[in-house]
C-alpha cells in the first residue's frame, strides 16, 4: 500500500512539472512574438525615419469635380484658301500677313484690261436686243403703216424702172451684137476680095496684112460687143430682181405691221436677250474672279503673291482665318464618350500658356468613331467651344488639353493624387500619414478621383497629414516595404 502512495505521488509530482513547463513554454513564446513584433515594428519606423519627405498635404473636405481628360489641337472657325480661276498678272496686293479684314474687303487683283472690254461689248449686245424686242412689240401707229404704203409705192416705182431698164438693155444687146455683126460681114468680104486681088496679080500675101488685122479685129469685136451687152442685161435683170426683192418686203413689212408682231420673232429675240444676259454675266464673273474679296472678317495667315508676277490658279494665292471664335478638335476614348453631352462646361489649359486656364462648353460630339482609331481602341471627335481665354494669346494649331466636367460630388473627404499608394504585390491601396507625429503608412479604401485629388472612403479624417516620400526597397526582402505606386 505504501509504495502504491508512493507512486501516485510521483505521477502527480511528473504531471505538475509538464504543466509548468508547458505554461513557461508558452510564455517565453509569447515573449518572443512581443519581442519580434516590437523588433519590426521598430525597424519599419526605422526604415520610415531613414526616407525622405517630399512634400505633405492637408487631409480636407470639398467639393470633388470629376472630369474626363483628353487632349487635342486649337482650331479657328473658318479656314479658307483663296485662289484665282483663270491666270493673269497681278496688278495689286492690298493686305498682308496678320491684317485683318472685314467682309467684301479687296484683298487683291489681276489685270482686268480685256475683261472690262468684254463686258462693255456684251452690255451693248443686251442693249441691241431689248431695243429689237421693243420694236417688235410696241403698238403700231398710223404714221407707221403710211410709211410702210409709201414704202410699197416706192419699191413698185423701183421695180417699173428695172423692168424698163432689163427691157433697154436686152434691146441693147440685140442692136450692138447685131450691129459688130454687120461690121464684120464687110470687113470679110473685103479681106476675102482683097485676098482674091492678091491671088490673082501673084502678089505675097504680106501686102494684105492690114487687111487680116482689121478682118480679125471685126471679129473679135462681135465676142466683145456680145459680151458686155450680155453683162449689161444681166446687171439689169439684177436690179430689176433686187427692185422685187425690196417691193415684196415693203409689202411683208406693211403686212408684219398691220398683223402685229410676228410671235415667233418675239421668242427669237427674247432668246436673244436671255443668250446675251448669260453672256454678261459669264464675263462679269470672270471679271469679278479677277478680284480677290475677303469672304467674311478674319485675319490673312499668308499671302502668296507678288505684284507683276503671275497668278497660279493651282495654288492658294491668300489663306484666310476666321478667328472670332476658337475651338479644341479632340478625341475621347468609347468607355467615357457615354458620360459627355453638349454644353457641358470644360476647362483647357495650352502648353504654350501652361498657367492660364480657358473654358469653354463642348460644342458637338461625333456619332462616329476617329477613322484614326487603330488596334481596337475606338475613340470619338469632339469638338470644345472656347468661351474664354484666360489672358492668353490663342493660335489655330495650339497643343490643347482639356477636362470636361461631367460630375460634382459635394463635401467628400479628398487628399492629392501623388498621396495614394497601392502595394505591388497585395494590391492595398495605403498612404502615409503621421500619428503622434510618428509617420505611419495606412490602409486607405478609395472612391472617385480627377486629374488632382482622390476621394477617401475610409483610413483617414480631415485634418490629418499625408505625405509623399521615398520608399527604398530591399530586394533580398520580398515582405520589404512596397515600391511606389501612383
Amino acid at each position: 500500500m505504501k509504495v502504491k502512495q508512493e507512486y501516485s505521488s510521483a505521477k502527480r509530482k511528473k504531471r505538475g512539472f509538464k504543466k509548468i513547463f508547458a505554461w513557461l513554454l508558452v510564455a517565453i513564446l509569447a515573449t518572443l512574438i512581443a519581442a519580434g513584433g516590437l523588433w519590426w515594428r521598430d525597424r519599419q519606423q526605422t526604415q520610415l525615419r531613414n526616407q525622405d519627405i517630399l512634400r505633405t498635404a492637408q487631409v480636407v473636405q470639398r467639393d470633388l469635380e470629376l472630369n474626363i481628360a483628353s487632349s487635342g489641337a486649337v482650331a479657328v472657325n473658318r479656314r479658307i484658301d483663296l485662289r484665282f480661276s483663270t491666270p493673269g498678272m497681278v496688278t495689286a496686293v492690298a493686305v498682308k500677313v496678320s491684317d485683318r479684314v472685314v467682309p467684301g474687303q479687296t484683298l487683291a487683283e489681276l489685270d482686268t484690261t480685256a475683261l472690262e472690254f468684254a463686258v462693255r461689248q456684251s452690255e451693248l449686245a443686251l442693249e441691241r436686243a431689248r431695243l429689237s424686242l421693243q420694236a417688235l412689240t410696241q403698238p403700231v401707229s398710223a404714221d407707221d403703216l403710211a410709211l410702210a404704203e409709201l414704202a410699197i409705192q416706192d419699191a413698185a416705182q423701183s421695180l417699173t424702172v428695172a423692168g424698163l431698164s432689163q427691157d433697154v438693155s436686152e434691146a441693147q444687146r440685140a442692136y450692138s451684137v447685131r450691129l459688130a455683126q454687120e461690121v464684120r460681114d464687110d470687113v470679110k468680104d473685103a479681106y476675102l476680095n482683097y485676098q482674091d486681088v492678091l491671088k490673082k496679080y501673084g502678089l505675097p500675101e504680106a501686102y494684105g496684112a492690114g487687111m487680116t488685122v482689121a478682118y480679125l479685129e471685126a471679129e473679135g469685136n462681135v465676142g466683145i460687143t456680145q459680151v458686155k451687152a450680155d453683162y449689161q442685161v444681166q446687171q439689169a435683170q439684177s436690179q430689176w430682181q433686187a427692185a422685187y426683192l425690196s417691193y415684196r418686203q415693203a409689202q411683208a413689212a406693211l403686212a408684219q405691221l398691220q398683223e402685229g408682231a410676228d410671235p415667233d420673232q418675239v421668242r427669237l429675240t427674247e432668246l436673244q436677250i436671255e443668250q446675251a444676259q448669260l453672256n454678261l454675266a459669264e464675263v462679269r464673273a470672270a471679271l469679278s474672279d479677277n478680284v480677290l474679296t475677303a469672304p467674311f472678317g478674319g485675319v490673312v495667315a499668308s499671302v502668296n503673291l507678288q505684284v507683276g508676277a503671275p497668278a497660279s490658279t493651282a495654288a492658294p494665292a491668300i489663306t484666310l482665318l476666321d478667328d472670332s471664335v476658337f475651338f479644341v478638335d479632340a478625341t475621347v476614348d468609347e468607355i467615357d464618350i457615354g458620360r459627355i453631352v453638349v454644353g457641358q462646361p470644360v476647362t483647357v489649359t495650352l502648353d504654350a500658356y501652361p498657367d492660364a486656364v480657358l473654358a469653354g462648353v463642348v460644342e458637338r460630339i461625333a456619332i462616329t468613331p476617329d477613322a484614326a482609331s487603330v488596334s481596337g481602341l475606338i475613340a470619338y471627335p469632339l469638338r470644345v467651344r472656347l468661351t474664354a481665354q484666360g489672358g492668353a494669346t490663342v493660335r489655330e494649331g495650339m497643343t490643347a488639353n482639356i477636362a470636361i466636367r461631367t460630375r460634382r460630388l459635394e463635401n467628400v473627404l479628398v487628399i492629392p493624387n501623388w498621396a495614394v499608394r497601392t502595394d505591388q504585390v497585395s494590391s492595398v491601396t495605403y498612404a502615409y500619414t503621421f500619428v503622434d507625429n510618428i509617420l505611419t503608412r495606412r490602409e486607405i479604401v478609395v472612391g472617385e478621383r480627377n486629374e488632382s485629388y482622390t476621394e477617401v472612403l475610409s483610413g483617414l479624417a480631415p485634418g490629418d497629414t499625408v505625405a509623399l516620400v521615398t520608399e527604398a526597397r530591399n530586394l533580398m526582402e520580398m515582405t520589404g516595404p512596397p515600391s511606389r505606386g501612383d
